[in-house]
């Protein structure tokens, strides 16, 4: 018996919201289908979205404004058990239209990052994750897609999230999953293990971010960057991916 959730939606509401909210609203659904009840805060908790305090207020808002009805449901069934996705792309990029650094070091400091993470998590007393070298490229696509599509989220315009990308690529976070980002500039003069270590930093001074981090209950792990220049400036991004448990499956691609 397929189950329906409702939100109970004020009407009005939506002729005094930026669309922007709106859409994140409409987004966190999509991406929490079937995983949670209708209260936005544990639907993000649930789906390991950093629910920070402001993102909370606009995508509940954005939630029960709805787009033009007013309303707005979701349904803990997924209406296509059987997704197709599109094949995967051969290589993904690890530097775009800079000559600053090279794929060979973009891809040493993806180890740098996961090194210093465990670090981290050996001071906290956490167990050592295992990389995978398979989410690090997914984490990578995420980025390429992300430069591409002109958005920095978890949830993508199309309400995806990084399990859909997992899935394209032939691979499940069965149980729990998570994933942090980062972005920063780069100067090239300075090391990439310094750079590695700042960015860890700056995920260990944030609370939802640190949690993924050190969460004991996380084995496998894959560090994507990307490093692109803009205005002059060579910027990173980084996606690492986290996940209890890994398996692999063979999609059907359209």
């Amino acid at each position: 018996m397929q189950t329906k959730l409702s939100l109970i939606c004020l009407g009005p509401l939506q002729w005094f919201l930026p669309v922007e909210w709106i859409s994140e609203g409409r987004r966190a659904l999509r991406y929490c289908r079937g995983k949670s009840t209708g209260d936005l805060y544990e639907m993000g908790k649930n789906c390991e979205i950093d629910m920070t305090p402001q993102f909370t207020r606009r995508a509940t808002l954005g939630a029960c404004a709805g787009l033009l009805s007013g309303c707005l449901g979701y349904s803990t069934k997924n209406p296509d058990p059987t997704p197709t996705y599109k094949r995967p792309p051969s290589r993904v990029p690890a530097v775009i239209g800079t000559s600053k650094v090279t794929r060979k070091q973009v891809l040493r400091l993806q180890r740098m990052v996961f090194a210093e993470i465990n670090k981290e998590r050996k001071a906290h007393h956490s167990h050592p994750l295992k990389y995978n070298v398979s989410v690090a490229r997914v984490a990578r696509y995420r980025l390429n897609k992300m430069y591409r599509e002109q958005y920095f989220a978890h949830i993508g315009p199309n309400g995806h999230a990084f399990p859909y990308s997992l899935n394209r690529f032939g691979y499940k976070c069965p149980k729990r999953g998570a994933e942090n980002l980062i972005g920063t500039s780069y100067n090239p003069s300075n090391s990439l293990s310094s750079l590695a270590r700042s960015m860890v930093k700056s995920w260990m001074s944030s609370a939802p971010h640190r949690r993924s981090l050190l969460n004991d209950t996380y084995k496998i792990t894959g560090v994507g960057v990307l490093m692109y220049e803009k205005n002059g400036h060579l910027d990173t991004t980084s996606s690492e991916i986290f996940c209890q448990e890994l398996t692999q499956f063979q999609p059907k691609y359209s």
